[in-house]
C-alpha cells in the first residue's frame, strides 16, 4: 500500500470538516498542516474561550479528537478504504490552562496503520490508538488519547 500521497489538501480537509462536522466550523477549526502521516489543526481563542479567560476544556478535547479522526480519515480515503470511522474511547490529560489560540498535532505510525488495515481486511473492522498533543503559544497544554474504529463498507 502506498502511504505517500493524500487525497486532501489542508484547505479541502478544512472545508470537509466544516461541512460534515458543523462543530468544527463553529470552533473555527483549520487544518494548518497535513501530510499522509501527520496533521496540525488550529482553533482561535475567541471562538473557544470560557468565562475564566482560558480555552474551554471541551474545545480542547474536541480538537484533539478531531486531529486523530481527520488524520485517519484522510489516510483511509487516500488508500481507497471505505467505511465508517468513529471514536470509540477518548481520554485527555490537561497539563495547564490554554490562554491563546489552540493547536493539536497527531501522527500516524506506518507500521501500526498497516496492522490496522490488515485487521480491518480480515474482520471488517479495526481499532487504532492515536495520541494528539495540544498546545497554545506557550507550549503544550494537554494530551488526548483516542481509540478510533473503522467499520468497513466493503472489504478491499
Amino acid at each position: 500500500m502506498d502511504f505517500s500521497s493524500n487525497v486532501f489538501t489542508a484547505d479541502s480537509l478544512t472545508d470537509f470538516l466544516h461541512h460534515e462536522i458543523p462543530l468544527a466550523a463553529a470552533m473555527g477549526v483549520r487544518v494548518g498542516h497535513l501530510t499522509p502521516r501527520s496533521i496540525k489543526l488550529t482553533a482561535p481563542f475567541t471562538a473557544n474561550k470560557n468565562p475564566h479567560g482560558t480555552i474551554f476544556a471541551g474545545s480542547q478535547s474536541t480538537l484533539g479528537i478531531l486531529a486523530g479522526w481527520a488524520l485517519l480519515h484522510a489516510a483511509l480515503r487516500s488508500l481507497k478504504v471505505h467505511g465508517s470511522l468513529v471514536i470509540r474511547e477518548s481520554h485527555i490529560r490537561y497539563d495547564r490552562p490554554a490562554r491563546s489560540d489552540l493547536w493539536a498535532e497527531a501522527q500516524l505510525d506506518e507500521s501500526e496503520l498497516l496492522v490496522f488495515l490488515q485487521e480491518a481486511q480480515k474482520k471488517g473492522r479495526a481499532r487504532l490508538q492515536i495520541t494528539s498533543s495540544l498546545g497554545d503559544n506557550q507550549g503544550q497544554v494537554a494530551t488526548q488519547i483516542g481509540i478510533y474504529v473503522v467499520l468497513l463498507e466493503n472489504v478491499f
